[in-house]
């Protein structure tokens, strides 16, 4: 009876005498990588929204454009590299964001050459056309 009672100091026991020291089943769980985070999209997610927004300003606000491209270029590639979940997502931002890029690229270019060389046509006739049209507009609603 010496020996059943005389048991290592060392383990945690109950009343009953069997042993509760439950660190074993904590390293079985953790074993097979069940600690480890999920792969998030959210490098795809930016790298489609700021493409999205790379098409929309490369026109109108070059320059916002241009950035917003470049950086959507940047987490798709990230991404990509990544093998995560938002491949498609990566991939088309990465697209869309190139394509702003150098759209907005272009514009800024085209913009620059129309000041030096003093050309305005475009905008005079856009405006002629505008206020033609206000004018018409006005006149409906007096009536």
């Amino acid at each position: 009876m010496d020996e059943f009672n005389n048991f290592n100091s060392d383990q945690s026991t109950s009343d009953n005498g069997y042993n509760t020291d439950f660190t074993q089943s904590n390293d079985y769980y953790n074993q097979y990588g069940n600690d480890m985070q999920p792969q998030g999209k959210g490098k795809a997610i930016a790298a489609l929204v700021l493409g999205i927004v790379a098409l929309v300003f490369s026109c109108c606000c070059t320059y916002i454009g241009i950035i917003c491209g470049v950086l959507a270029v940047i987490f798709g590639i990230l991404e990509i590299k990544k093998n995560g979940e938002g491949k498609g997502m990566a991939i088309a931002g990465t697209i869309c964001g190139g394509i702003g890029a150098v759209a907005g690229i272009i514009m800024t270019i085209i913009n620059f050459i129309n000041i030096q060389n003093g050309s305005n046509d475009i905008y005079n006739a856009f405006m002629e056309g505008f206020n033609e049209g206000l004018e018409s507009a006005i006149q409906l609603l007096i009536k």
